[in-house]
């Protein structure tokens, strides 16, 4: 399987290809698009956002999208958000010739993501600070709750620059140790082909 991703920041944009690797996944990351996808805008906005990278990738003899978006604080739960958003998107994906379809919702941001690779903060001190106090935000499994930009920009010693830091960690990121800690990466694992969360992607394995 050939997926090609769709995201909705310039931090994911530039620093996911660099976790790729590190998934166990006999499927092909093929490329990584940005869109101007407005989180708060409504499905068919956001249908319209994605068709260009979806016709671009699917040149590219993509046989899955993965769209990558930030819940924020939308009011509805991650599974009706995302159903939503894929049935609007999915005659954009027909058009293109691609068969596969997910959208994934970082819960809430991206930096939830970030920071749920808890270890990766406490092996650089002379970057990040984790206190106790953050750390029992994060973990057990608790990443996507946290007020993540709050915590990011606790933990780091410097001011909190969301692209060149984003980068950083995803140059070291675990995507085991990230997924013990983030529900929705997990189903980013799962949708991806992680041969680890193949079944589910509800609990840490």
């Amino acid at each position: 399987m050939r997926i090609g991703i769709v995201v909705d920041g310039k931090s994911e944009f530039q620093s996911l290809p660099r976790i790729y690797p590190r998934i166990q996944t006999s499927n092909t990351f093929v490329r990584t698009l940005l869109a101007d996808i407005q989180p708060l805008a409504n499905p068919t906005k956001i249908a319209r956002a994605v068709e260009v990278p979806i016709i671009t990738l699917s040149k590219k003899n993509v046989n899955k999208i993965i769209v990558l978006l930030d819940l924020e604080n939308r009011e509805e739960c991650a599974p009706q958000w995302s159903g939503e958003l894929e049935s609007a998107i999915w005659p954009v994906c027909r058009k293109a010739g691609i068969n596969g379809l997910h959208v994934v919702l970082k819960v809430r941001t991206f930096e939830n993501w970030l920071l749920s690779d808890l270890d990766f903060l406490k092996s650089k001190p002379n970057l990040f600070q984790v206190s106790k106090a953050d750390e029992s935000k994060i973990s057990p499994n608790k990443a996507d709750n946290a007020n993540a930009k709050a915590v990011m920009s606790s933990c780091a010693r410097k001011p909190y620059k969301k692209t060149k830091d984003s980068l950083i960690i995803a140059t070291e990121f675990d995507p085991y140790k990230a997924g013990q800690n983030s529900r929705s990466f997990r189903r980013f694992l799962r949708v991806s082909g992680c041969r680890h969360y193949r079944e589910q992607s509800k609990r840490p394995i």
